[in-house]
């Protein structure tokens, strides 16, 4: 285990576009899978690495995160400088003092860098991926980087205003932060991909602090919609910030010449063994290489969630050489593979039609047809129900007859109440919910 490195998980997220998602929860906290939650990939990324100082920098409704890392993550670290720990902004005479964005979030928490560390990693509680940190830690030493940042090349078309892009030189060396671009830089010898950045760090603790301290003392401008002024925040950096480490931090790194380097994720590798064949392979299988998810809207949690029911998911829950830790340990669900289905802990099916579905720990489903849908847990389906295209958050009792599609009479009422219920195709009933 490094003893040298501590590392932050932001978790704080309130995730709007996650909405009603995020009702009762931040981000981070939602279910992936029958029984695991978003925040489990990155902390399984760290341990499986030996990292194992961990801090996840809770915020928005942080109860629930709070509560899985004190009663389920913290069983898995032990012993003398390993600890896991949830840490929410504190309180002063004026009242709760919340994070002003991400660099913030880590500047109000230099506290926990002791002179002993040397490195600090950096990492978003609500992305879906396997990475072995210990492999950019290597990469951050041979290239005497002073903060690496996460990579991942992406066509130019699909990067374009929607990601932070790095334009690198041909040692990968970044020689600038482009924010959502019209037009991203690419990459030396790769014509039509750029690197769209991960918003994951490894730093060299020591400066990271001086900067940090630095951009801690700027002020924030706030437009008339109560958001940071970028407009005045570029026309004068010396004076405000944003305090966000894409928006400020690694512009001002790269202004004073500090080396900064990009980090090809797609060539990252993890330890693997095929579940079936219980072969060891020395590399990952091609399709499952540079596999992320940025969890940002319910799109793209449906589909991070539906691609783990796939006959071939491009991210392998399975492989014991490289365990998801969660609630259950490292116990994996049931999988009925042609079904596309997967089965949580006590799950009862007392018959009926299931495909393309997720069934999350405690749920009961009788004779109902479910399709391309997920149940997050503790959801009690009646007989002669029909549920496609359907987010179900837990605790959900679904009564006999109920028909719960993007198009039924139930989308149609509760649109006209809050469009989050029904969004992308989809139907989402949010924790609790009640017919």
């Amino acid at each position: 285990m490094s003893y040298t490195t501590i590392s932050y998980v932001l978790a704080g997220g309130q995730g709007f576009r996650l909405m009603p998602m995020t009702i009762s929860r931040a981000k981070p906290a939602a279910g992936m899978g029958p029984s695991n939650r978003i925040m489990d990939y990155p902390y399984s990324n760290l341990i499986n690495s030996d990292f194992r100082r961990i801090l996840f920098l809770t915020e928005y409704q942080h109860e629930s995160a709070q509560r899985h890392i004190t009663q389920n993550l913290s069983r898995y670290v032990g012993g003398i400088d390993q600890f896991v720990r949830a840490v929410s902004p504190h309180r002063d005479q004026e009242g709760l003092k919340g994070y002003a964005g991400t660099a913030s979030a880590i500047e109000k928490n230099l506290r926990y860098i002791d002179e002993d560390v040397s490195k600090v990693n950096i990492l978003a509680g609500d992305h879906v991926y396997f990475m072995d940190f210990g492999q950019i830690h290597d990469f951050h030493s041979q290239t005497r980087s002073e903060f690496s940042i996460s990579a991942i090349p992406t066509k130019v078309e699909l990067a374009a205003k929607k990601y932070g892009v790095l334009k690198v030189d041909e040692q990968g060396r970044v020689l600038e932060f482009q924010e959502k671009p019209e037009t991203p830089a690419e990459i030396p010898g790769m014509p039509g991909y750029c690197l769209a950045s991960m918003g994951i760090y490894t730093a060299n603790a020591q400066i990271l602090k001086e900067f940090l301290d630095v951009d801690s003392k700027k002020e924030t401008p706030l437009g008339t919609d109560g958001k940071p002024d970028k407009k005045k925040i570029v026309e004068d950096h010396k004076r405000f910030s944003s305090h966000d480490f894409g928006y400020d931090i690694i512009p001002a790194l790269l202004g004073a010449e500090i080396p900064v380097f990009a980090y090809d994720f797609t060539t990252n590798n993890i330890p693997y063994r095929e579940r079936v064949s219980n072969e060891r392979k020395e590399q990952m299988p091609e399709a499952e290489r540079g596999y992320w998810k940025d969890v940002g809207n319910i799109q793209q949690f449906f589909e991070a969630n539906m691609e783990l029911v796939a006959e071939e998911p491009r991210i392998n829950i399975y492989n014991p050489l490289w365990p998801l830790y969660g609630a259950r340990g490292i116990v994996q669900p049931s999988k009925d593979v042609d079904r596309k289905i997967l089965f949580g802990d006590g799950v009862i099916f007392r018959g009926g039609e299931l495909y393309k579905c997720i069934l999350g720990d405690g749920s009961s489903v009788e004779r109902s047809r479910i399709k391309n849908s997920i149940l997050l847990g503790d959801n009690f389906i009646e007989e002669g129900c029909v549920i496609e295209n359907a987010i179900l958050d837990k605790g959900i009792h679904v009564p006999a007859g109920t028909v719960i599609t993007p198009h039924s009479e139930l989308a149609e009422r509760l649109y006209q109440e809050n469009e989050h219920f029904v969004q992308d195709g989809k139907i989402i009933l949010p924790k609790g919910f009640k017919f």
